[in-house]
């Protein structure tokens, strides 16, 4: 299966347009049957002159590859920037890109709220999964929805910021 590389080249530029040069992007992807397994594949991918291509050839690559296994396989989007290919852990943390929310439950609900307060999100991404209203028997998309920060957050301070912005969105 071929992936949608437009709409991963407009994720990309959406989120990592100001991420700074020489730090990662880890790409990841796993089994969504085996939770607290191996990861079905982790690719850092740097940031480098040549812009966010080489990230978005890569990412469209991946959720290829992904679409294609014979489980199922989530493809998890990047949201932040490592300082090494090492690993995706909190004190690898380069910057932090974007407000990233995810609305599993009330997902419509939870969008018009949090929009309402912060202004239309730069990215809305259905996530692949519904949620039933147990009020109207409703189908809705679970989302993800970003907003992509202006500057990137670069300090543990600041990064330490983003993450309880992200609890309050994540409460609201």
């Amino acid at each position: 299966m071929k992936a949608d590389t437009q709409q991963i080249s407009t994720f990309v530029d959406a989120l990592f347009r100001y991420a700074s040069e020489g730090s990662f992007v880890s790409l990841r992807a796993f089994d969504d049957r085996e939770k607290g397994k191996s990861p079905f594949a982790i690719e850092p991918v740097q940031i480098t002159g040549e812009g966010l291509q080489p990230i978005i050839d890569r990412a469209a690559a991946l959720a290829a590859r992904c679409a294609d296994a014979e489980q199922a396989i989530v493809f998890c989007p990047p949201v932040a920037t490592f300082k090494t290919r090492d690993n995706a852990k909190g004190e690898n943390l380069a910057e932090g890109v974007a407000l990233s929310v995810e609305c599993d439950s009330r997902p419509s609900t939870a969008r018009a709220k949090l929009e309402s307060l912060l202004g239309a999100a730069t990215v809305v991404v259905a996530s692949g999964g519904e949620w039933i209203d147990p009020d109207t028997g409703e189908l809705q998309d679970k989302l993800h929805l970003h907003w992509r920060l202006t500057e990137p957050t670069q300090t543990p301070e600041d990064h330490a910021k983003l993450r309880h912005a992200r609890e309050l969105a994540t409460a609201l």
